[in-house]
């Protein structure tokens, strides 16, 4: 379907949920819902055709008989210039809201790229940064969905900002995971400071700070240069198997359906980016399941 279809058909809300889903994941959608919030305080409020009726039945009463009624031009020249000054608003705010910078990521997609002050961003798949490029030097303060590592360069303070926490640093090497309720920040290198809630905890290179919903929990290990998925791996450690499943998902860009699974089971291991017979071995065979790959599709049972 072209562009044109797509915004034509969510403007007269007939988007399939197939249709909506694929929308979802273009600029396209992002600056409509952008422009649409913003043009939200310019409607007009609902118009009552029974009240304004019995109104104007009332005004006519209480009216003089003669009452002379005098065109005046002044009242079309400010309905114009309203209009002109919402189509401009419009056009206003369109510009520098879609001028925020988005970069995001599919499924089975690894991205990088570079922030104005030459700081490095490596996105996980279906993961999605975006920025004020424009006032970066005054702040930078990103938001983040999905997971990323960042080499920050040196300067002024350095914010992430996710639903389930934000990372303040000024310049080191980190990793943030922020998907549905599981919060987890990775030091490499340098410092960074955690807040989570009303706590704060600062990370020094090998510490991770963990969380999934209001629990965290903090830890020290010895950590590579980078975070495993920039190496092709998913790594697990004692996290729920239906959090496995839904990155499995991400990175092969498949739908997996269970049976008699108890998704709530911890997993711990690891599975690769380029093998997907291996990869599923790697995260069924631990806990003696059995799978069966149909197309883009597929099914884990219990053996």
């Amino acid at each position: 379907m072209k562009k044109e279809e797509y915004i034509q058909k969510w403007l007269d809300n007939t988007l399939s949920e197939q249709e909506f889903k694929e929308f979802r994941k273009t600029d396209d959608y992002k600056n409509l819902v952008k422009l649409d919030r913003h043009l939200q305080a310019f409607r007009a409020p609902e118009y009552k055709e029974e009240s304004e009726y019995s109104y104007l039945q009332e005004q006519l009463k209480e009216a003089p008989k003669q009452r002379q009624i005098r065109f005046n031009p002044w009242n079309s020249i400010y309905k114009v210039a309203a209009t002109l000054l919402l189509v401009l608003l419009s056009a206003y705010l369109y510009y520098n809201y879609t001028a925020e910078d988005v970069k995001s990521t599919y499924t089975a997609e690894h991205s990088n790229f570079l922030l104005p002050d030459s700081s490095k961003v490596w996105l996980n798949a279906v993961s999605e940064v975006s920025y004020d490029a424009k006032n970066w030097k005054e702040e930078r303060t990103l938001l983040l969905k999905g997971e990323a590592f960042f080499d920050v360069e040196k300067g002024i303070q350095f914010d992430v900002r996710t639903k389930n926490g934000n990372v303040k640093v000024l310049g080191t090497e980190f990793n943030v995971l922020a998907r549905n309720d599981i919060f987890e920040v990775s030091c490499y290198e340098g410092s960074v400071k955690v807040s989570f809630g009303d706590d704060i905890k600062v990370l020094k290179p090998g510490d991770i700070f963990k969380a999934q919903k209001s629990n965290y929990q903090l830890i020290h290990k010895s950590l590579s240069t980078t975070p495993s998925w920039m190496n092709q791996i998913s790594s697990f450690s004692s996290i729920p198997y239906q959090y496995v499943l839904e990155e499995f998902e991400r990175q092969y860009d498949v739908t997996i359906d269970t049976k008699d699974i108890n998704k709530k089971t911890l997993f711990s291991g690891s599975f690769s980016h380029d093998d997907i017979n291996l990869a599923l071995k790697s995260i069924t065979e631990p806990l003696h399941l059995s799978f069966v790959i149909k197309g883009k599709k597929v099914i884990i049972n219990r053996d």
